[in-house]
């Protein structure tokens, strides 16, 4: 990802400062945007918090992040039993963001056992981090009620 500063020099302000610098940084989105399927520590989705929570017959995803500089979007992945991760939902990041932010999904699936929940995260420049995996089991099957 390559980063272009410019600096604005601005006259002499009456309350006694000299210069006020200001810098904008301008993100170039690389055509060779590269994507990685096991995490690495270069590549590794950092969190505040991660957790899913489950009410009668949804989950509820839910994240924090510390900043999103740079972040596209999120992809929520869940994988039942032995099977392979599948994308669940995209849900935008801010790019422009630097305070924690909260996200949440839920998923209304009705899941019996155990299931397994991660998030990846894309960037402007396509590179993609991978995140924790929490894990929630379904120990008996959900009744409805009338």
């Amino acid at each position: 990802m390559r980063f272009s500063f410019s600096l604005l020099l601005l006259p002499r302000i009456s309350c006694g400062l000299s210069l006020l610098f200001l810098s904008t940084a301008c993100v170039s989105i690389h055509e060779n945007a590269r994507s990685v399927s096991e995490s690495t520590p270069e590549n590794t989705l950092v969190l505040r918090s991660f957790r899913v929570v489950q009410e009668e017959a949804i989950q509820r995803v839910q994240w924090e992040t510390h900043d999103e500089l740079a972040c596209d979007y999120f992809i929520v992945e869940r994988r039942l039993g032995q099977t392979s991760f599948r994308a669940l939902v995209q849900v935008p990041g801010d790019a422009m963001t630097v305070t924690p932010r909260q996200h949440e999904f839920v998923d209304s699936t009705s899941i019996q056992g155990p299931a397994q929940y991660r998030l990846r995260q894309v960037d402007l420049d396509g590179l993609v981090h991978v995140g924790p995996i929490m894990e929630v089991k379904r120990t008996h099957p959900l009744v409805a009620t009338r």
